[in-house]
């Protein structure tokens, strides 16, 4: 891909400022890296996904619950736990949006990463502490 039409196809992502934390392939210098770092960066910092992801305590001793706090630009996106399906669906919109060829695995453990930070970023963390994991 020539420097020119990369720069446009980079400015054309919805929120320019991921370019520069996101980690790119050296050898191609046109892909996003297909990598759970990527995918975090995406989920947090996009304006679309703003706020839509968060851990919920219900006990203790229970594991975290990741969940949706509000509707993410999904299709059939709605609030309430997150499942499966939703991993399936956003990895689509990641690969859509993106042009990131990433696994709905690699979804869900981006998730569990990104509601932790969303739960903890009022409270404790600076964002340059939630760029870098």
């Amino acid at each position: 891909m020539n420097r020119i039409f990369k720069q446009i196809y980079k400015s054309s992502y919805k929120n320019i400022t991921l370019d520069g934390m996101l980690i790119w392939d050296k050898n191609t210098t046109d892909e996003i890296l297909p990598i759970i770092y990527n995918i975090v960066v995406i989920l947090r910092f996009d304006e679309e996904w703003k706020d839509v992801i968060d851990i919920e305590f219900n006990d203790p001793e229970e594991e975290l619950i990741v969940i949706k706090s509000c509707c993410p630009p999904l299709a059939a996106g709605f609030q309430g736990r997150w499942t499966f399906d939703d991993s399936i669906m956003t990895a689509a919109w990641l690969q859509k949006n993106y042009k990131i060829m990433v696994t709905p695995e690699q979804v869900d453990q981006a998730v569990r990463v990104v509601g932790a930070m969303n739960c903890q970023c009022e409270a404790s963390l600076s964002e340059k502490d939630l760029v870098i994991i």
